[in-house]
């Protein structure tokens, strides 16, 4: 089995990102690491609904605030899994409680 380095990872991607014609917001070419590709698969795993402490095994990590530092939150991603809770909750409680409140409430 052949090994690849670190490095000649590194300059893989870079040479795909600058064919691809892949920039920074300023115009700079972007240079990924393997390192990123962890990162960016921890915030769309757990974004994407995987709950974190599974999301932390796969990664390795024993400690849920290391996983937490990768995964980037964004506020309506946060709202959405609010949201996506509440209604998956309600579905196990009687509809009676899940009325709009009154005017004196």
């Amino acid at each position: 089995m052949q090994v690849i380095s670190p490095n000649r990872i590194r300059e893989l991607l870079t040479d795909h990102a600058l064919k691809a014609g892949i920039v920074d917001v300023d115009g700079s070419p972007l240079r990924f690491t393997p390192h990123d590709f962890r990162r960016i698969f921890s915030t769309e795993t757990v974004n994407g609904g995987l709950p974190i402490h599974i999301a932390a095994k796969l990664l390795g990590h024993l400690d849920l605030n290391t996983t937490q530092a990768y995964v980037a939150v964004y506020p309506e991603e946060v709202i959405r899994h609010y949201r996506q809770f509440v209604d998956q909750r309600r579905t196990h409680r009687p509809s009676v409680e899940y009325r709009d409140p009154s005017d004196t409430e």
